[in-house]
């Protein structure tokens, strides 16, 4: 699910960037506006998740150097 929520953010973003191209230099506050909302929602998402990842990485190689050493 969150995968999915970060594509459509991501997707949302870069929406609004093209939009503040296509527009320039005529780009309105709300523009400016719907697309950090979805920068801020995509970064809320993003860090939380990679951090977990990290966590998740390191246990499962904590564990498995913790095995080895048993088994020694």
């Amino acid at each position: 699910m969150v995968p999915v929520v970060l594509g459509f953010c991501d997707l949302g973003e870069n929406l609004q960037i093209t939009m503040m191209l296509i527009q320039y230099p005529e780009v309105s506050a709300s523009q400016v506006e719907w697309a950090s909302r979805f920068t801020v929602i995509k970064g809320s998402y993003l860090r939380p998740l990679s951090m977990l990842l990290a966590l998740g990485f390191l246990i499962r190689t904590g564990l498995a150097n913790l095995i080895k050493g048993l088994n020694k």
